[in-house]
């Protein structure tokens, strides 16, 4: 594979620990498209006993999650293989499981499965191959698939040489653009960048201006065209502040905050595009907006923006304190202080959940916390690690909350599973 999408939010010199660990994986059975049935599984469990119904599921180890919980669906490897992965349901009970090391989770019906090479999968397990499409391999760009989009690469070798052609496919499996050579040699040369986004079927950066309508296969060379074509879910999610930094969002001068009318920010010709004041927040010298949006970095998502309040303090060097502001600007409740200092935010509907580390390393504890509009509703304490770094990976789709950590004895993770109030969606060990 080309390459590994990785997302890393707020680094902050704490290792995580990655929940997409495929690391010891086992030899590809000779038929990699058998899909086992929840028959066939035999997990570590109490009694030793094959998985069949939701009931059985409990006390089962789960040591990784892959692509989050979407549509339903989510990818897991337990504490006896890191490979085949089980796919199960939101009350733990074993779909199916499929000789892979790796997926992206369920979109639009599909799932993209890292064997020796990318397939797809759809929810009953079985196996679309590039072949099968007319192709060679697929392009394992995950921004891409979750859109809705699935690009299909083809090797043609003759006496004269070789080249490469791309196909555009929909979740339907359905070819929507042939298979062109100009289509790939733009792609490879403009949009592999980690910066690489795509949007209603629209593939652009912020490197290079232009983009590609994945639905007709047309390459623009104006990226600004892209600001009356696409169009988002709300308005309210294209506010952006100030000048991204490191992942948040700061005014030039670190002093002064106000939300922006960003549309033009990804699409405009100029690198600083002229934007206009939403409202004025600027009397709060110590506020930073930190929720985002993972394609635009805006401040707001689903309606709703989280704000960090910091606080020097002599003793504890830091205080961090949080609320969830409305649209209006409008505080949802009084700011709450934390456990310590937010290290990362996700989001979706009105719903928070921060990564929280401690203030200094004297402190041994860290947290998840989970906030709604009506304040802080559910945390987690987590222990420092024995090498005395914190390792800490989460996150939450589609109404699940996941949190990975370090084994005790340092061997492997162990995942969590949560609803957003942190409430266990069934019992693992």
């Amino acid at each position: 594979m080309k390459k590994i999408l990785a997302i890393a939010l707020a680094a902050c010199s704490f290792a995580l620990i990655s929940c997409n660990d495929t690391t010891d994986v086992t030899e590809k059975n000779s038929d990699s498209s058998h899909i086992q049935t929840s028959e066939d599984i035999s997990y570590n469990s109490a009694n030793n006993s094959s998985t069949t119904n939701e009931e059985n599921t409990d006390g089962v180890t789960i040591t990784n999650i892959y692509g989050g919980y979407n549509e339903g669906l989510m990818f897991i490897s337990t504490e006896n293989s890191r490979r085949p992965i089980s796919c199960i349901d939101k009350t733990g009970k074993t779909v199916f499981t499929v000789d892979a090391s790796y997926s992206s989770g369920f979109h639009n019906g599909l799932a993209m499965l890292y064997q020796d090479e990318v397939v797809l999968c759809d929810k009953t397990g079985k196996i679309i191959t590039a072949e099968e499409l007319g192709g060679d391999k697929f392009i394992d760009e995950e921004v891409i698939f979750a859109d809705g989009y699935i690009l299909v690469k083809k090797t043609t070798t003759s006496y004269q040489g070789s080249y490469d052609e791309m196909a555009v496919f929909n979740s339907k499996l359905e070819k929507i653009v042939d298979f062109s050579q100009e289509l790939y040699e733009t792609y490879e040369r403009d949009f592999t960048y980690s910066s690489t986004n795509c949007y209603n079927g629209y593939l652009f950066n912020s490197v290079v201006d232009g983009y590609i309508d994945l639905n007709t296969g047309t390459v623009s060379k104006v990226s600004s065209e892209l600001m009356n074509k696409i169009q988002p879910k709300r308005e309210s999610d294209f506010w952006c502040v100030g000048e991204r930094y490191n992942g948040s969002f700061y005014t030039e001068n670190d002093e002064e905050l106000f939300i922006y009318d960003g549309r033009k920010k990804w699409f405009s010709d100029e690198y600083t595009p002229t934007i206009s004041t939403i409202f004025d927040l600027s009397e709060y010298e110590n506020a930073y907006v930190v929720s985002m949006n993972e394609f635009f970095y805006n401040g707001y998502v689903d309606g709703y923006a989280g704000l960090r309040f910091r606080v020097e303090d002599s003793e504890e060097g830091e205080r961090n304190y949080f609320t969830i502001m409305d649209e209006k600007g409008e505080f949802c409740f009084e700011p709450i202080e934390t456990q310590g200092i937010i290290t990362d935010v996700k989001s979706e509907n009105g719903i928070f959940a921060l990564r929280v580390t401690p203030n200094s390393f004297s402190k041994e504890n860290f947290y998840v916390e989970v906030y709604d509009k009506s304040g802080k509703i559910g945390a987690k304490e987590y222990q420092r690690s024995k090498n005395g770094r914190i390792q800490l990976d989460y996150g939450m789709s589609d109404g699940v909350i996941y949190i990975v950590t370090p084994n005790d004895d340092g061997d492997g993770n162990k995942v969590e599973l949560y609803t957003t109030d942190l409430q266990p969606l069934f019992k693992v060990n």
